[in-house]
Parts: C-alpha cells; sequence; structure tokens
C-alpha cells in the first residue's frame, strides 16, 4: 500500500503505508515437494489472475497488516487455529536477487527483510500474554514476486495498491 496524496510531481516516491495481506500455509507443500516448487507457487501467486487465487487452495494462516506506518504485525488466529498475535520491527533488509519474479503488472519484487519481535509490543499498542504468539522470535520474508515501489507517475492524488507475494518464515 502506496499514497501518492501529498506528491508534487511523477517522479516522487509514493508514501509506503504499510503492507495488508491474507497468510497461507504452504509447510506442507515446502516439505513434501521441496523448494524449488514453492519458490514457483510463490511466483505463480503474485502472477496471478485476481479470479483464479492459486492461494485459496492453501490453509488460511491469518493475516498481515500494519496499525502505522512502521509496525508489521502478524495475527496468527483464523477460525481453524489460534497461534497469536506478534508485533514486529524491521532488523534487516537485502534487495530481491535479480531474476526475482515481477507481479502480475510486472512490478519488480519487494526487498527481502528480517523482522525482530517487539515483546512487550510497542506504545501505544497492548497485547494479553494468551494473545500473544510468544514462541515466535523472528520473521524473515523471503523469496519475494512483485510489489516493488514505483513512482508517483499514473497514481498521483491517491493511495492505491501493489501485489506481491512471499515466503514468510517463522522462527523460535
Amino acid at each position: 500500500n502506496y499514497s501518492c496524496e501529498q506528491a508534487a510531481k511523477a517522479t516522487d516516491a509514493p508514501t509506503p503505508l504499510g503492507a495488508v495481506a491474507d497468510l497461507y500455509n504452504a509447510t506442507c507443500t515446502t516439505g513434501f515437494l521441496g523448494d524449488a516448487v514453492t519458490n514457483k507457487l510463490t511466483n505463480n501467486i503474485a502472477q496471478q489472475d485476481q479470479q483464479s487465487n492459486l492461494a485459496q487452495n492453501l490453509i488460511r494462516s491469518g493475516q498481515h497488516y500494519f496499525p502505522d506506518n512502521t509496525t508489521p504485525v502478524f495475527n496468527l488466529n483464523t477460525a481453524k487455529a489460534n497461534y497469536g498475535i506478534t508485533f514486529t520491527k524491521k532488523n534487516a533488509s537485502i534487495p530481491a536477487p535479480a531474476d526475482a519474479s515481477t507481479s502480475q503488472d510486472k512490478s519488480a519484487a519487494v526487498p527481502w527483510l528480517k523482522l525482530k519481535v517487539q515483546t512487550p509490543p510497542p506504545t501505544p499498542y497492548q497485547l494479553d500474554a494468551k494473545d500473544s504468539a510468544s514462541n515466535v522470535a523472528e520473521i524473515y520474508r523471503l523469496n519475494t514476486a512483485g510489489g516493488a515501489q514505483p513512482t508517483c507517475d499514473g497514481y498521483m492524488g491517491r493511495k492505491f495498491q501493489k501485489q506481491y507475494a512471499a515466503e514468510y518464515w517463522f522462527w523460535h
């Protein structure tokens, strides 16, 4: 999610507003079919036509969102399982490989990230101990496809979304 509402010219970079994403569990795909097949699945999801909904065939694991511009949150609670909520902060970032897949609109891949869990959550957020994903220490965003930040050309004066797919690895 980005905004060009305050941009002065089309070549300006949009203001990042943080991702909003549904999370799907591809653990079994990786375990049984290997990394190469899982990476291909990630790339296919990023390039899919929105009507085909390839990701819908996977088990939904939760949501990823930003309550502000700097705090990534992973809510791993669904109707089928409650694994908790975690607030994170970017710890490291590297560009996606040059040969990473693009999204359907041909956007380059977003960077790979290392996120550290913030315990307790940053002010002003609060989280009951029973709701915390307390066993998660770090989250990695890898094998990204699409979603890279464009210029404001074509987006002047408005907010917009860029589709992307990625693997998120949760470490204890």
